[in-house]
């Protein structure tokens, strides 16, 4: 049966959707922070988005939903063409991916895009960037019918805490004694202490000790004003997310005190098992305490003392991640042409030049290790 498409661009058509949106992520493996409901809800309440920056593509099956793509349309300079290429809504985080039910045949959801959309968005093939490992998008084969190209993007670093005891078991020996010095030099200076909100009564004031240290570090002082505080639709995100998910005691906000006053925080979404880390700052003038290496030492025992965490998800793969050890996963770009003539011929050419981008880079290999 064909797959029936609509889409969504107005906030009032989100909240509607909140019981069959999760009849789908509790049947995923795994759902990002973007992948939520709330999420999206947050993100289009705060930025004020219009109709060509935010659609949600909605598929169907007999009155169901059984599919979600979070898109925009684009138009890119490609070989020399202008083209129409439908990607992911820009989202504040990273990592991104579309829900479909397992039992859902990609193919077939590319199929309805292709022809129910060929009037209002006639687009040649889909971009989807930074897509994670164990996503549909990327476990799909060109024996499905298919025509794609996937190559590794980057990758995101994640800690097993479900393991346990990460710190003496992981870290190295000179990692676990800076941070033992660290924190006494921390002591010297007042009251330490570690706290984690979940109350939805207590996060309004920890969400403020977190706005404040993010604010208090690079961000605002040489990052070119890129802290969230000095950016209200930004601070009316996370609010929003924030309040969206409290109810279900899925947002964590863990802060380092200093004689009660807050020096470090981290801004986490619970999602199926995984704490994602969203943001976090320090204040630099304690910045010879580390206090962001404290605050994330905590985080991790906390979480290993938690039953129902098996992951924290640092998102990103910073450099500085490495001390921590964790384990990087892989994060893919897929790109899925349509079956015009224009998209089999785009997808053959793409496929030459990526074949023998390739083979030049092996080709240097071989001559380096001469």
């Amino acid at each position: 049966m064909t797959l029936k498409v609509s889409v969504l661009t107005e906030e009032a058509e989100l909240e509607p959707l909140a019981a069959e949106w999760s009849e789908i992520t509790a049947r995923l493996p795994c759902v990002l922070p973007t992948q939520c409901l709330e999420y999206l809800c947050a993100y289009r309440r705060a930025f004020h988005l219009g109709a060509a920056d935010f659609q949600l593509i909605l598929l169907r099956e007999n009155g169901r939903l059984v599919a979600v793509v979070p898109a925009r349309l684009e138009t890119r300079r490609v070989l020399g063409m202008k083209l129409r290429v439908l990607g992911f809504t820009d989202l504040p985080m990273p990592i991104r991916d579309v829900l479909i039910l397992p039992e859902v045949d990609l193919a077939r959801v590319v199929e309805a895009l292709s022809q129910q959309l060929r009037t209002i968005w006639p687009w040649v093939y889909l971009h989807f960037r930074a897509v994670p490992s164990v996503s549909r998008l990327v476990s799909a084969t060109p024996e499905q019918g298919l025509m794609l190209l996937r190559q590794q993007c980057g990758s995101s670093n994640a800690i097993d805490v479900a393991a346990g005891d990460h710190l003496a078991r992981v870290l190295t020996s000179n990692m676990r004694n800076n941070l033992k010095r660290k924190r006494k030099r921390l002591d010297a200076l007042g009251r330490v202490e570690f706290v984690t909100v979940t109350e939805p009564a207590q996060l309004e004031q920890a969400y403020q000790g977190f706005l404040d240290t993010e604010a208090a570090g690079w961000k605002s002082v040489r990052g070119g004003r890129r802290a969230i505080k000095l950016h209200a639709d930004q601070t009316t995100f996370y609010r929003e997310l924030m309040m969206l998910k409290s109810s279900k005691r899925e947002v964590h906000i863990h802060l380092l005190l200093l004689d009660g006053a807050p020096i470090a925080s981290d801004y986490c979404i619970i999602s199926q098992g995984v704490c994602y880390s969203l943001k976090h700052g320090y204040d630099e003038r304690y910045a010879d305490a580390t206090p962001g290496n404290l605050l994330r030492a905590y985080t991790i025992e906390h979480y290993q003392a938690a039953p129902t965490i098996h992951t924290l998800d640092l998102i990103s793969a910073w450099s500085w991640h490495e001390r921590w050890r964790p384990n990087a996963r892989p994060i893919y770009d897929v790109k899925i042409f349509n079956s015009s003539l224009l998209g089999r011929l785009l997808h053959a050419a793409s496929s030459a030049r990526r074949s023998l981008d390739a083979r030049r880079s092996r080709q240097a290999v071989q001559v380096d290790t001469r």
